[in-house]
């Protein structure tokens, strides 16, 4: 059975008024960041919209028709400020005001008043379906960029919702809806509004869905990352050796010569500096799944998956050829530190992490012995290669 079309107007403009409180509240609770505020303005404009828009032949044609419809649009649009704001990507605040001030005067001016009922049926779908496909575009490259499954679902649930007001144009368009006036009965006109009301609530539920995982792997990162270089740390770096799975690894222990010396000299801010510097350098170094951890102090540990011990020893002379001109660059500094770099590959048998990092610290002591700035492997590797 299709519900009255009148009753789906208002039951959804409810539904949308109350989420819009939803997403309000959750905005000024202050733990997601101003995405709610968009989300909820827009629900809420729509939601009373959408309420004017049920009250045709009751209020007067400026409530129903000429309010009704703009707010409704303008709700609509916040929608999409909501999600690159969510996205932390630019969002023309400028371009939205003057795109939704230009089809408000259209929907007011436009058309053709009480009359023009296909006509607005028409302009609102084409433009809520625009929206739709943006936010689409949207999601799927918000999935990729930050690996939030959510994101996909999101674009999943915009993508018929945009099918749905295309559909509805198309109708508006060849007389089978709002010819005569906008309830006049059509059974399919029931049933897209039906199916918008079901997408409105789940698209909803999938925004705080893609919160609630943003969060999660935010915690997870704050749990496994070093707070100063942004690397990874003790725990972050047992976790990514037991990702690695079956690989054969091979570590690099690396250590900044005459950190102290820099540290008494130019103080530990510039210490810090030089910390967050070595960690940009061995990142643009390392290949896809390598990782690099903070052991504590200046000591760093890189994890390299299938990797032979001679493309160790060169990614390793490439690190400390960089990070010395990344230094020497700076030139404000009147100790210029080095590193000493010791390295360890997994035996043929499986090593726990502890043995490969013990096997790598008793390369790097000798590299520290015979001088500093210098790269040393494991004399078992050595032997073997």
């Amino acid at each position: 059975m299709v519900l009255d079309l009148r009753t789906i107007y208002v039951v959804a403009s409810l539904t949308l008024a109350l989420l819009g409180a939803l997403q309000l509240a959750s905005y000024f609770i202050g733990r997601f960041g101003h995405w709610p505020l968009w989300w909820g303005l827009g629900n809420i404009l729509t939601g009373i919209g959408t309420f004017a828009i049920a009250l045709r032949d009751i209020a007067p044609d400026f409530i129903s028709v000429d309010l009704g419809n703009s707010v409704t649009l303008a709700g609509y649009v916040c929608m999409l400020p909501a999600v690159r704001v969510f996205a932390n990507r630019p969002t023309h605040l400028r371009h939205v005001f003057l795109s939704v001030l230009a089809g408000i005067l259209i929907c007011v001016f436009g058309l053709d008043g009480a009359s023009d009922t296909w006509g607005r049926i028409i302009f609102g779908s084409v433009i809520y379906c625009v929206v739709d496909l943006v936010i689409v575009r949207e999601g799927v490259l918000l999935g990729m960029r930050e690996r939030l499954y959510s994101a996909w679902i999101l674009a999943g649930l915009y993508l018929p919702s945009a099918l749905i007001f295309a559909a509805r144009a198309l109708l508006a368009a060849t007389g089978e809806i709002g010819r005569e006036r906008l309830f006049d009965g059509s059974s399919a006109h029931s049933l897209l509004a039906m199916f918008a009301v079901l997408f409105i609530v789940l698209r909803n539920m999938v925004m705080m869905l893609m919160a609630a995982e943003r969060n999660h792997h935010q915690l997870t990162a704050f749990a496994n990352s070093d707070p100063l270089t942004g690397a990874l740390n003790r725990a972050g770096l047992a976790r990514a050796y037991a990702e690695l799975g079956t690989a054969r690894v091979t570590a690099l222990l690396i250590d900044m010569d005459h950190f102290k010396s820099l540290n008494d000299k130019h103080g530990h801010a510039a210490g810090d500096e030089l910390l967050r510097l070595l960690v940009d350098v061995i990142k643009i170094h390392l290949r896809p799944g390598d990782v690099v951890a903070r052991m504590g102090g200046d000591e760093f540990v890189v994890l390299l998956g299938n990797a032979t011990l001679g493309e160790a020893t060169e990614l390793a002379a490439d690190i400390s050829e960089a990070f010395s001109a990344a230094v020497g660059a700076q030139g404000i500094l009147t100790v210029h530190p080095t590193l000493s770099i010791g390295i360890a590959r997994q035996s043929a048998v499986p090593m726990t992490l502890d043995a490969i990092l013990r096997n790598a610290d008793a390369a790097l002591y000798r590299s520290k012995q015979q001088g500093r700035n210098r790269i040393e492997a494991h004399v078992e590797e050595a032997l073997a290669a």
